[in-house]
């Protein structure tokens, strides 16, 4: 009456059924995230409040940055609109 392999118990493999349908249905509440169109005029507001945040800031940044300003504007600006170019497309 030996048994040779794994012998699984019942309160384990229904910790595993459990957890394998939370990952399921997390699965499909990201997938239902992502197939979610973007609104346009959500859109838009995006896209305006990025601007005047970007060319806002550098009055913000000059008195620590000082002659730095433009090198670290550029950093920021290619982080945000890219970011925001990205998230355009998916």
């Amino acid at each position: 009456a030996n048994k040779k392999g794994a012998v699984v118990t019942a309160p384990a493999l229904n910790l595993c059924v459990n957890t394998n349908m939370e990952l399921y249905q997390a699965f499909w509440g990201m997938n239902r995230v992502d197939k979610t169109q973007f609104p346009f005029p959500y859109a838009q507001l995006v896209k305006l409040m990025t601007i005047v945040y970007v060319f806002s800031y550098p009055f913000v940044l000059e008195p620590s940055c000082a002659q730095l300003t433009p090198f670290a504007m550029l950093i920021i600006c290619i982080g945000f609109f890219g970011c925001e170019a990205v998230a355009e497309i998916l």
